[in-house]
């Protein structure tokens, strides 16, 4: 059925891991704010997000379940995900708008 979700939270050294499925249209828009091997390095990069107020940053993982990708948040449209890259950017901190099919 279309626009069913197949996202299943996971508890991953500490750090909750989304496995995202390419099903999941609803908020097509994700910005990505790194993308580690090291889970520490996620979680890392996690608290750095949240300090700075980015409440919703999450680690996900897309393909390659052995690479963990930062999701600081979801959005509808490509122009409110860039404002936030470049907020992002700002605070030094490296991102871009993935756009999920």
């Amino acid at each position: 059925m279309e626009g069913d979700t197949d996202v299943a939270p996971t508890e991953k050294n500490g750090a909750t891991t989304t496995n995202f499925s390419s099903n999941d249209s609803s908020k097509p828009f994700y910005v990505i704010a790194g993308t580690f091997k090291n889970t520490d390095y996620a979680k890392n990069r996690i608290s750095e997000l949240k300090t700075l107020g980015f409440s919703n940053a999450e680690v996900i993982q897309f393909d390659y379940p052995s690479y963990n990708a930062v999701c600081v948040d979801k959005f509808d449209s490509e122009q409110e995900a860039r404002k936030l890259v470049e907020s992002l950017n700002d605070n030094g901190i490296d991102s871009y708008v993935r756009k999920m099919d």
